[in-house]
């Protein structure tokens, strides 16, 4: 009675325990990125916590007017997200090494509000792909134009949420076998239903 109690209470809460874990990596060594976010950090005028990188990549040069209109409605797109303090592009920056060098791809640096970066199991991640794809759809001529969020932000979420899906396929994988293993061993299937739904609980 004890452990269905237990299950009905904390049953529901277990569904979401991916969303409320706070996990983050990083590096103990200074490396060439952890010398390019310094550099990147120096390049805004007010401080940000952390920054992500919006890669636009289209069918014609960075120049046309189709290129620029994408560009403008994206980082306008993105400035009006609440966890973004600023945002700088080849076009509002005029740097050359923000653009590839046949021309058709470049990129632009979103900064973080120190606040976005509080709570590390709330992530804006889809929000701001959602909102980028939103942006796009909304430009005439934006037709074979690639855009792709990257950073550490996008990608230790990205990992989470892969290594989230991998872990419950794995689980659902291995639970039958786990269940027919204990009723060899135990020869009865109640005996061998408790181990497996304790496991359950546990997992979900």
């Amino acid at each position: 009675m004890a452990w269905a109690a237990l299950a009905l209470l904390f049953g529901p809460r277990a569904c979401h325990v991916q969303q409320v874990l706070a996990l983050r990596g990083g590096g103990s060594e200074t490396t060439e990125s952890s010398r390019a976010t310094e550099l990147l950090k120096e390049a805004f005028p007010t401080p940000f916590a952390d920054y992500v990188a919006i890669v636009v990549h289209g069918p014609v040069r960075w120049t046309n007017a189709r290129f620029e209109a994408v560009l403008d409605t994206l980082k306008a797109a993105v400035e009006r997200r609440p966890y973004v303090g600023e945002v700088i592009s080849a076009r509002s920056i005029g740097e050359s090494s923000f653009v590839s060098q046949d021309r058709h791809t470049t990129f632009l640096i979103a900064a973080l509000t120190p606040e976005s970066t509080h709570d590390l199991s709330a992530s804006f991640v889809p929000d701001l792909r959602a909102a980028i794809g939103d942006a796009l759809a909304r430009v005439p001529g934006s037709e074979g134009f690639e855009i792709m969020v990257t950073g550490f932000p996008a990608l230790d979420h990205d990992v989470r949420t892969i290594s989230a899906e991998d872990t419950e396929r794995g689980e659902q994988r291995a639970l039958p076998l786990t269940l027919a293993v204990l009723i060899v061993a135990f020869g009865a299937l109640v005996a061998a239903a408790l181990p497996v739904l304790v496991g359950v609980l546990a997992i979900t």
